[in-house]
């Protein structure tokens, strides 16, 4: 298994922010999860967090006494099987970029998750979120997930055995009726069983292509940043809202922090954006104590203005 000792934090990130780890465990077969499986109580002793393509993660300044763990098997996609309705299920590996599994699917004429078009994370760290966009969810395609943790080594836990929510994945207790941990609080995903629907390739290419644009001219996808800052906040939270607010279950944190006067607030060289409030972006000499203070501000103004209390989709780590 490959270790690095100290390893720059913003070069794991999007947001290019952060100073060092302590260390990071890069695993690419069992016999490297089995080593991890051995010295994890010495792991367990500090912070662990496990990573993908770190694009929703803010890691703090300095030198943190952080360990990271990164899945980076290098298996194919497979297609698995068909049925009456004309769904394929597709396996497809943890590590794997979201945008790379898009164009696969362009490919294999399968259709589904066009809408998620411009999330650069990979398909582990889609799961492990629940990443969705222009109404898309990963979730609602999920059939199996294949995960390993320390205690248990390598499991597959079907729709039943998951808890899906907003930006949110859980695995459930088998024997209850309540949504209690299927695992301990660390896990890694190392892939995930997907259904998929079928279309012809130029139609999905197009409707990838018209997603894309759509969110290249309201989000800066092509800067710094870790995606969304935060959840959008549920429909009887916005109705208990001080102020007015337009008749729709559809208001966004964007804009809440759009009306609260964050667009394109900028602390040192940290900003929300002037294309979407609700996207933090490192314009080059940014710092995290820059983004958490401008963070802070946000949520209070959105609190002081509607009496709402916005909670976070990027990890802070840690």
């Amino acid at each position: 298994m490959r270790i690095i000792d100290r390893p720059e934090l913003k070069k794991l990130s999007t947001l290019k922010l952060g100073g060092r780890g302590a260390r990071l465990y890069l695993a690419d077969s069992c016999s490297d999860l089995d080593e991890l499986a051995r010295i994890w109580p010495e792991i367990a002793k500090g912070s662990a967090f496990v990573l993908g393509r770190g694009s929703n993660v803010l890691f703090g300044d300095g030198e943190l006494d952080l360990v990271l763990i990164k899945w980076t098997g290098r298996e194919s996609v497979k297609i698995l099987s068909e049925n009456s309705e004309g769904e394929v299920f597709v396996d497809v590996p943890a590590s794997l970029s979201l945008p790379r599994f898009l164009g696969w699917c362009i490919k294999k004429g399968l259709s589904g998750l066009e809408g998620l078009a411009g999330i650069p994370g990979t398909v582990g760290g889609a799961v492990a979120m629940n990443a969705g966009s222009h109404g898309v969810e990963i979730g609602s395609r999920l059939e199996k997930v294949k995960a390993w943790s320390p205690e248990q080594g390598v499991f597959w836990a079907g729709k039943e055995d998951m808890h899906i929510t907003y930006r949110n994945f859980k695995f459930r207790a088998q024997s209850t009726e309540k949504a209690q941990p299927f695992v301990p609080p660390y896990f890694i995903i190392l892939g995930a069983v997907l259904r998929l629907g079928k279309d012809d390739s130029g139609v999905i290419k197009k409707r990838i292509a018209t997603w894309y644009e759509r969110k290249k001219n309201t989000q800066p996808v092509l800067q710094a940043t870790a995606g969304c800052v935060f959840k959008n906040p549920p429909f009887s939270t916005i109705a208990q809202a001080q102020g007015s607010a337009p008749a729709t279950n559809n208001i966004s944190a964007g804009w809440l922090l759009d009306q609260a006067g964050l667009r394109g607030k900028q602390l040192g060289g940290v900003g929300f954006s002037a294309l979407h409030a609700n996207f933090l972006v490192n314009y080059g000499q940014g710092t995290s104590s820059q983004a958490l203070e401008l963070i802070e501000l946000a949520r209070d103004k959105v609190n002081k203005k509607w009496g709402i209390t916005l909670e976070m989709e990027v990890k802070v780590v840690p």
